[in-house]
């Protein structure tokens, strides 16, 4: 949860809509749920106890197993709202190591302080979360073109993004 809430975030600065006011509160909904989650499971763990054999065991899970499926669908519906349409319309890597295309990619796709490369591997990060992790689970939204690139491959290449200071237009 706190990974999708940040993933969020970073998408809504990618493209400059942090600061509107209900983008702002859907951030802050999935900021509640991810608390409210982590409450829930300090509370889970100070109910532990041992149980026979020495083996410790967790407190009393009822009804958040129902309050996790429908936050976790809540907050996919959010990714999806912050992210708009870049979800399913962003270049693939071989796009973007075409040098006809680049160019293009680089001025037209490009975000708010943020260079086509990066926005691109967010995005797709985003899609995974929301058609991988969490949403074929709770959603059928219909289907896209489905990245090749799997979550590791999109969280290194945001990294070695970041790290090379690709990030800045």
């Amino acid at each position: 949860m706190k990974l999708m809430t940040a993933v969020a975030i970073m998408i809504a600065e990618a493209i400059g809509v942090l600061d509107y006011r209900e983008v702002a509160a859907k951030i802050g909904e999935m900021a509640t749920y991810t608390e409210m989650w982590r409450h829930a499971m300090d509370g889970v763990e100070h109910g532990a106890q041992m149980g026979k054999g020495g083996v410790m065991s967790l407190g009393s899970l009822s009804g958040m197993n129902i309050y996790f499926a429908q936050t976790s669908a809540r907050m996919v519906q959010i990714l999806r709202e912050v992210s708009g349409s870049g979800l399913i319309m962003q270049p693939s890597e071989n796009d973007l190591a075409n040098p006809e295309l680049r160019p293009y990619l680089d001025r037209y796709m490009r975000g708010k302080g943020v260079d086509a490369e990066y926005k691109s591997r967010l995005y797709r990060m985003a899609w995974l979360f929301h058609r991988r992790v969490c949403g074929r689970r709770y959603t059928n939204t219909g289907t896209a073109a489905t990245p090749t690139e799997t979550t590791s491959t999109c969280c290194e290449g945001l990294t070695r993004a970041r790290s090379e200071g690709v990030s800045k237009t």
